[in-house]
């Protein structure tokens, strides 16, 4: 595979902090989410030098990637989930959606600590719709257990599979107080049904207004990326951001600092 080799300086697009002293027991929980458009930018070239560059420059504990190829065709058949978890030095596991292009495509988790638990559930569809998938992993965090989530809805223009998806999720993890991180491309727009749907259970970790866009990446006008925790009680959000990546991807980074209480 033909490696493009981009150097940039992560430059933040927007950005909301909130204030407040963290506790010796309560570290902090670096999150990232990116859509990484099958593993080419915008110029049609390999983008994996570039998201391995900002993911080591973040250093975040759980990264989501959405749009991710597992040896297609298009992606001269790399295994991209396996090479940026080389590239990182994270854990890496995969869910595949669907077979695509002689390969797979789907939904990658990158943990910097090791899986206790791995589950791959195929959220609600139609006969018309793209499969779509969610990975769920347990995993450790300075002696507490949590469970990591990523996923990518569907994109239709109407809201109703997006709704079921939700509702699909709510009900799969949202029955005890064990604490969870919710990723994922959402397709859904802070004020739409969906979001309203998963904000009944979920916090999310930019209510800043107007909501930190993420797509597109060259004129970015629209929250469609994603970083919930749940229950609200047990989680503060100590920063949020977007990460201005250029052309790396047809959408930008979301990048979230969080503490469980």
């Amino acid at each position: 595979m033909k490696k493009i080799i981009v150097f940039f300086v992560i430059l933040i697009a927007t950005c909301h902090i909130t204030n407040g002293q963290q506790g010796e027991n309560n570290p902090i929980i670096k999150v990232l989410s990116f859509n990484i458009y099958h593993g080419e930018n915008t110029q049609g070239k390999s983008n994996i030098d570039a998201i391995a560059t900002l993911i080591n420059q973040l250093q975040p504990d759980f990264v989501g990637l959405q749009e991710v190829d597992v040896t297609t065709e298009r992606s001269n058949f790399t295994d991209i989930s396996t090479l940026l978890g080389y590239r990182t030095k994270m854990h890496p596991v995969f869910a595949k959606a669907m077979d695509f292009n002689k390969g797979e495509y789907g939904v990658t988790l990158l943990s910097k600590h090791s899986f206790k638990a791995v589950q791959r559930h195929n959220l609600p569809n139609t006969t018309n719709s793209e499969p779509r998938v969610l990975i769920a992993v347990n995993t450790m965090f300075n002696k507490q257990e949590l469970r990591v989530l990523n996923t990518h809805f569907d994109h239709d223009k109407n809201d109703s599979l997006r709704i079921i998806q939700a509702n699909y999720i709510n009900k799969l993890f949202c029955q005890d107080n064990y604490p969870k991180i919710l990723i994922g491309d959402l397709n859904a727009l802070p004020n739409s049904k969906p979001i309203h749907h998963l904000k009944k259970y979920w916090k999310l970790s930019d209510e800043s207004n107007p909501p930190l866009a993420t797509y597109p990446s060259d004129t970015p006008s629209k929250k469609i990326d994603y970083i919930m925790v749940y229950p609200a009680n047990k989680w503060k959000v100590l920063e949020s951001r977007v990460i201005n990546t250029g052309e790396t991807s047809d959408h930008l980074a979301y990048f979230v600092s969080l503490q469980l209480l």
